[in-house]
């Protein structure tokens, strides 16, 4: 399935300088600068002509402008550190910045969601978060996924279009072939990008090669609990991997209530590293703490909106990674967080964006789907399905019925939340991804779905 509004011709443009650059990049791997420099070079291309086909008037202009600027400096990073030069923070916050702010927009969002699968490898794990989403599924996957399956699913995220794998969990670490397992999506030509508690161990870091693994994700929260020889390798692997220039944030989930937040944004601002926040999930089980979030709102966004204000005092890039019901904010509290940046919060996710229900599509360890990796509408093998537009239809058709379910009763008065379901019922509708007249009632896991629907009448 293919995003609605982005045209043909455009895609093959942008299919074309992934394809070249990745070429490029493969002849240079052993060439650890060069290949550093050939992984901006492919993204800027792609980020340049996304730009200049979707960004309209004056703001095509001022984003040119500022890639040339952000170009220069990027120029300016690479060689400091081919000669050894410690580069400023403030040239880091502003490439930072630049880049979480341009990945944020709208069509980038899109493009970027359509690229992307979301694989989980095992449901296991080594640490013990209580408000872990996934908690429970490892009785229903109770198997890591064999490296033989794992080859068959990258033949076919090639032939479906998918250019980036992202590893969930569990924790994908401690599958015991997570290193071969990075040494087929490199010999693959698959870009990866990972969520990890980052307590795996300093054997494994050689293995992130900066030309491929272009984001890893720290949670924040196993840090909290672990021992302080656990807590060291954390900071060293985050350091480690900062060194090695691939793409690091910090993810961490509020509930309205405890202040370890605070510790994570000091940890943030003393890495300069930007930090992904979220609500807390139902998750799996349904009976995580977080289950009060959408009946205490107004507490829930209270502590949302000083993090973001500490944030931003704190020169920490952030943003809130999942969707948030509108009315977590006041009106004038959105207006002063969009002064922070612009996109950093969205009351509508690209999960049925435009009639589109294959982006958020996640791979269990059998290789069977869920709609997304914490809307756990459980679908059949992916050789079921013949391609994407295959997929897609599956999930519109079992998944549509379900995201139409209001999770607080204030919605059935609601005219953002009205206007939302207007929206998906066709491919057509106008109304656009950032639309601030649109709610879709926060993250699709809060809906109530029952346990026969979650895994087609089996558990």
């Amino acid at each position: 399935m293919r995003i609605k509004n982005i045209n043909e011709k455009p895609r093959i443009i942008l299919i074309s300088l992934f394809n070249i650059d990745l070429g490029l990049r493969h002849i240079s791997f052993f060439l650890k600068p060069i290949s550093i420099i050939m992984t901006k070079i492919e993204r800027v291309l792609h980020e340049i002509v996304l730009i200049i086909l979707y960004e309209k008037g004056q703001e095509r202009l001022r984003l040119i402008l500022q890639y040339i600027v952000y170009l220069a400096l990027l120029f300016l990073r690479t060689i400091q550190s081919v000669l050894g030069i410690k580069t400023g923070e403030k040239l880091d916050h502003y490439l930072q910045s630049f880049n979480v702010n341009l990945l944020r927009r709208p069509v980038f969002m899109l493009n970027n969601s359509d690229k992307i699968l979301r694989v989980c490898l095992t449901y296991r794990c080594n640490t013990s978060c209580e408000f872990c989403y996934a908690k429970g599924l490892l009785e229903k996957f109770p198997k890591d996924m064999s490296l033989g399956d794992f080859a068959y699913l990258t033949k076919w995220v090639k032939a479906q279009g998918w250019k980036k794998i992202f590893f969930l969990g569990g924790e994908p670490t401690v599958h015991p072939q997570f290193e071969e397992i990075l040494d087929t999506c490199y010999r693959e030509q698959i870009i990866v990008h990972l969520s990890t508690n980052g307590l795996f161990g300093k054997e494994l870091l050689k293995k992130f090669k900066s030309s491929y693994v272009w984001h890893i994700a720290f949670s924040y929260h196993p840090y909290d609990q672990a021992s302080s020889s656990l807590r060291k390798q954390f900071l060293y692997n985050l350091e480690y991997l900062k060194r090695e220039r691939i793409f690091l944030s910090l993810s961490g989930a509020l509930d309205g209530k405890d202040d370890k937040w605070k510790g994570m944004i000091e940890t943030a601002a003393k890495l300069n590293l930007p930090i992904r926040w979220s609500l807390l999930l139902l998750g799996y089980t349904r009976n995580v703490a977080s289950c009060g979030v959408l009946s205490n709102l107004n507490l829930i966004g209270s502590q949302l909106f000083e993090v973001l204000k500490t944030c931003a005092d704190k020169k920490v890039v952030c943003y809130v990674y999942r969707t948030v019901p509108a009315c977590v904010f006041t009106p004038e509290q959105w207006q002063r967080i969009r002064k922070i940046y612009r996109y950093i919060a969205y009351s509508r996710c690209p999960v049925g964006f435009k009639r589109n229900y294959s982006c958020g599509v996640t791979v269990n360890p059998d290789l069977s789907t869920f709609a997304c990796s914490v809307f756990f509408i459980k679908g059949p093998h992916i050789a079921s399905f013949k391609d994407r537009i295959a997929l897609n239809q599956y999930y519109e058709k079992v998944a549509k019925d379900t995201i139409t379910i209001p999770p607080m009763k204030e919605c059935n008065n609601c005219r953002l939340y009205q206007n939302f379901l207007s929206s998906i019922t066709t491919s057509k509708s106008k109304i656009r991804l950032c639309d601030k007249n649109v709610c879709q009632a926060g993250c699709f896991n809060f809906r109530k779905i029952t346990c026969s629907t979650l895994f087609n009448s089996v558990c």
